[in-house]
């Protein structure tokens, strides 16, 4: 690299960096007292939308039990979860001992997928006691002798649990009954006493039929750090799936010739328009889904009006941008 174009990069890397935080509508964090539900698959694993959908539908059905059970329920977001890819392989989150120095794998792959959440998600961060959000994290890393389980204001479950939920409402009982359980510990509750026949019971099994008497539901409701988080209806039609946090690894869309090669989920499953941005932030190019071309496998896009040079491409859904990477185009 020689002396201009570092100079150049130094120059335009303040640029860039504003442009892409002022861009990153999926930055922006949901409303305050819901459920936040992520599915993080490692940097080697390619997203498979069918895990994010699942999820999502098995949150809803959660969420429609407690309030048949209750009287209440808590909110989940629109849409359900929120997709992260993660900073490292799969064998990383398998294999690196957590707490540092442990022998037990049990806890390996959700204590490492929830510590890189934490670096992926400042939000998180900055609100480790539950006061703004409750997390369910669903992880796609499991090594041998992999768990998971759940404690007040937070959900953390391995790739088996993440495989459960995609093939959802397939064994209903079991993927049901889990999370209505797992839930429960996330609302403060500890598990029963033998099987009463209570969801925190190995009665979950039975799901929908496991009961949560009253005693469960008043714990529950008056569990202080559950303030603000019940509502006694449910007022809107969950999407199941969304885009998250901004990863610039995520998605990788290429610009071979006069055109732009995107991710089949991009407009496919996600429904998603494509944009392209100057570096002084000026939109250069738009495409909504129906614009798309195929590749192959793949949806294209008529690029050639564009000049050469590097473009800040994103992912947009409903007028937010969810996603951004930089491109290149050379002609």
């Amino acid at each position: 690299m020689n002396k201009s174009t570092l100079l150049r990069l130094l120059y335009l890397a303040p640029l860039l960096t504003a442009l892409l935080i002022s861009m990153a509508g999926a930055a922006t964090d949901p409303p305050e007292k819901t459920v936040r539900v992520f599915y993080v698959h490692p940097n080697d694993v390619p997203l498979d939308s069918a895990y994010p959908i699942g999820i999502g539908k098995l949150m809803v059905s959660c969420q429609k039990w407690y309030l048949q059970k209750c009287g209440f329920t808590f909110r989940i977001n629109n849409p359900v979860c929120e997709v992260v890819q993660g900073s490292h392989p799969r064998s990383w989150y398998e294999n690196t001992p957590n707490p540092a120095g442990s022998t037990d794998r049990y806890w390996f792959s959700v204590f490492n997928g929830w510590d890189d959440l934490l670096k992926l998600v400042p939000s998180i961060t900055a609100d480790r006691n539950h006061s703004k959000w409750k997390i369910v994290l669903e992880m796609d890393a499991e090594g041998p002798g992999a768990g998971g389980g759940a404690s007040p204001g937070e959900v953390l479950l391995p790739k088996h649990d993440a495989d459960g939920a995609k093939g959802y409402p397939k064994d209903t009982a079991r993927w049901g009954g889990g999370m209505c359980h797992e839930l429960g510990h996330c609302w403060g509750l500890p598990d029963a006493n033998g099987d009463d026949g209570t969801i925190m019971s190995a009665a979950l099994y039975a799901w929908p039929n496991c009961t949560f008497p009253a005693n469960l539901v008043n714990t529950i409701k008056n569990f202080s750090a559950n303030s603000g988080f019940w509502v006694t209806e449910i007022t809107e039609t969950a999407n199941y799936a969304m885009a998250g946090p901004v990863n610039l690894q995520k998605w990788v869309p290429v610009i071979r010739g006069d055109r732009i090669q995107v991710p089949l989920s991009a407009t496919s499953v996600f429904g998603a328009s494509i944009g392209i941005y100057d570096l002084s932030g000026r939109r250069a190019a738009y495409f909504s889904p129906t614009a798309a071309e195929s590749a192959g496998s793949l949806p294209t896009f008529d690029v050639g009006d564009l000049k050469n040079g590097n473009y800040i491409c994103s992912f947009e859904k409903n007028g937010k941008i969810l996603q951004t990477t930089i491109v290149k185009k050379i002609h």
